[in-house]
């Protein structure tokens, strides 16, 4: 298996509807997996508001708050039952 990494100039109207899906499609049947953030919809939601995330970095919560416990990851997972 051979991996070859290249910068590809922006070659695809972004903007237009199915523009980047043609050339995700175009460059699939060559052999290439193109990377990086292609935005489809320059009107959808914002990724932390869909997500709900906090507005602090999780470097700077407290230990205690992204660890709280065996019995809170129980009450999470009883919640999904």
């Amino acid at each position: 298996m051979q991996v070859s990494l290249a910068q590809r100039v922006t070659d695809f109207v972004r903007r237009v509807n199915g523009g980047v899906v043609a050339y995700l499609g175009q460059h699939q049947s060559e052999g290439v997996i193109p990377t990086g953030l292609l935005f489809l919809d320059p009107s959808g939601s914002d990724m932390h508001a869909a997500n709900r995330t906090v507005a602090t970095p999780l470097a700077a919560v407290p230990y205690e708050q992204l660890c709280p416990g065996a019995s809170a990851l129980d009450a999470l997972q009883k919640s999904y039952r």
